[in-house]
């Protein structure tokens, strides 16, 4: 009698537990957006200004690549246990990497717990690999997220997926341990002479005023205006070469042997490849 009463005990706490499960299973659901959005700031980290910015820089690298690079940020998981899952059924159940995208690859960051996911499936399961996403893309953008600075992680984030998705169209393989050379980050000349312009424009008027006022200044060609005659009589001159010394650091790699890219099924089916951790 006394194991039978056990017995009951035991299936009932079996069957609450199951129930627990199922009921957290069924309340754990990911945001729902339309027309797969690039930039989904949901935590409120940036300013309007950040915003703006990142959108620009995330759209043109989309619709140049033809892949979706999108961050998404959140304050909770809304039911998920692993930053990984939600951040994979996220991606299925938007609709990232379809329609005239042939893959994506999104960062997302969920402040509750300070849980960040990277996550790609289609031609970017191919183009990220496991070195280059740990070892080139996490390491650009992470150092960022700890220190908060999230504006700036965004952009590294973006600029370094645009770097390995231009390493791949430029040598016609992924950015892997074995490559002989590393991704080269966008560089903007427009934006760069744009800001030359300014910072010249800006100068311009004070130093031409600074200079106007220098009416007693001339040119001189030589030291020797300024220097007390005869207070100096050098005799002998001469020049010895003594030695030289160069410093080389070589770039540590991977001494593994394989390469590529480690896959896993998301809940809905779909193979993704991915990073994931604290910050």
């Amino acid at each position: 009698m006394k194991k039978r009463i056990l017995t009951v005990i035991a299936l009932l706490i079996l069957a609450a537990a199951a129930s627990v499960v199922l009921a957290t299973a069924g309340a754990a659901e990911v945001p729902q957006v339309e027309g797969r959005p690039l930039l989904v700031d949901g935590a409120g980290l940036l300013s309007d200004v950040e915003a703006a910015q990142i959108e620009t820089v995330v759209k043109s690298i989309s619709a140049q690549y033809g892949v979706d690079v999108g961050i998404m940020t959140f304050d909770t998981m809304d039911g998920y246990y692993s930053v990984e899952a939600f951040a994979d059924d996220f991606y299925d159940q938007n609709g990232y990497g379809t329609g005239d995208r042939t893959g994506a690859i999104l960062l997302i960051l969920v402040m509750a717990e300070r849980d960040w996911a990277v996550t790609a499936a289609g031609s970017c399961n191919r183009t990220f690999t496991d070195y280059g996403r740990d070892n080139y893309l996490v390491q650009n953008f992470l150092p960022y997220l700890r220190n908060n600075d999230y504006a700036k992680a965004f952009n590294e984030y973006a600029n370094s997926c645009a770097a390995l998705l231009q390493y791949e169209k430029d040598n016609g393989v992924p950015y892997d341990y074995d490559s002989n050379k590393e991704p080269v980050k966008p560089f903007s000349a427009g934006r760069l002479l744009g800001s030359l312009l300014a910072g010249l424009g800006a100068a311009f008027v004070p130093v031409s005023n600074m200079k106007s006022k220098l009416k007693t200044v001339r040119t001189q060609y030589g030291a020797k205006n300024y220097a007390k005659e005869n207070s100096l009589n050098v005799t002998t001159a001469n020049d010895y070469f003594i030695g030289q010394h160069v410093s080389r650091t070589p770039i540590e790699r991977s001494s593994g042997s394989g390469g590529g890219t480690t896959t896993h099924m998301s809940s809905g089916g779909v193979s993704h490849s991915g990073s994931h951790g604290k910050f």
